[in-house]
């Protein structure tokens, strides 16, 4: 899903209308966008990102509760993710299970957020996401009150963008 205009519901329906092709549809509810039915990916790309001597390698779950996190190399944890602060995603990011991200969150430089089996939750009040949000086994959930997702791609089984209270 690329969404590159201001998350209204006017936006929405032009959305449903671009998504109505193929397997792919729209659901729209108060104040909720979910996309289903997405493809699945190869898992050969998951190499184009996680391989090599560059890749931080953390082999169980990842919990960090900092006032500002930077991943700058390519990242992969063996388990859940649990990241509470400022989170600037600025390469690649992998986790077998679920990722929560909380706190202010942007990926940039067209990174890519990967969950292998899990979902992706991302409570922010600011979110500025670009990249790939990649997550085929689970669910990705986006809420906030400053949605900002500017040339995105997001493949879940099931996706829902929303504002919070």
């Amino acid at each position: 899903m690329c969404i590159n205009f201001p998350f209204t519901q006017k936006s929405a329906h032009l959305a449903k209308s671009y998504w109505k092709e193929g397997r792919r549809f729209v659901v729209w509810g108060r104040d909720e966008l979910c996309i289903s039915d997405c493809v699945k990916k190869e898992e050969k790309d998951e190499t184009q990102y996680f391989t090599g001597s560059n890749v931080n390698e953390i082999p169980e779950d990842f919990v960090l509760e900092e006032t500002n996190i930077n991943i700058n190399e390519a990242t992969e944890v063996n388990g859940d993710v649990a990241l509470t602060g400022n989170i600037n995603i600025n390469n690649a990011f992998m986790a077998v299970g679920d990722i929560v991200f909380d706190g202010d969150v942007k990926n940039s430089n067209n990174s890519v957020i990967y969950s292998k089996y899990g979902s992706i939750v991302i409570d922010s009040q600011n979110v500025n996401l670009n990249g790939l949000v990649y997550a085929p086994f689970g669910d990705v959930v986006v809420k906030g009150q400053n949605l900002n997702l500017n040339s995105v791609i997001i493949i879940a089984n099931k996706i829902t963008c929303f504002k919070s209270a």
